[in-house]
């Protein structure tokens, strides 16, 4: 570690500088995700033709509140 590149922040300011520098894992990098991007698009596409959020989050192996979350891209909005 270069000690030239580290700073004093808070919290807040070390969660913003990982997101705006790239090194915040997001969506796949995450170690426990369970989804692909392409899940990610499949869920959004079988909601929108029809399927129930209950009915998508079984046939993934995740709950129905995760799907909801990525139908409304507060869950992988980069996708």
């Amino acid at each position: 570690v270069n000690p030239d590149h580290l700073r004093v922040g808070s919290h807040e300011e070390n969660a913003h500088d990982k997101r705006i520098s790239g090194t915040q894992p997001r969506g796949e990098q995450v170690s426990s995700a369970k989804l692909t991007p392409t899940d990610v698009r499949e869920i959004r596409r079988l909601c929108l033709e029809g399927m129930t959020q209950k009915q998508v989050a079984s046939r993934y192996g995740i709950g129905q509140s995760h799907v909801s979350q990525i139908v409304r891209e507060s869950m992988w909005a980069h996708v």
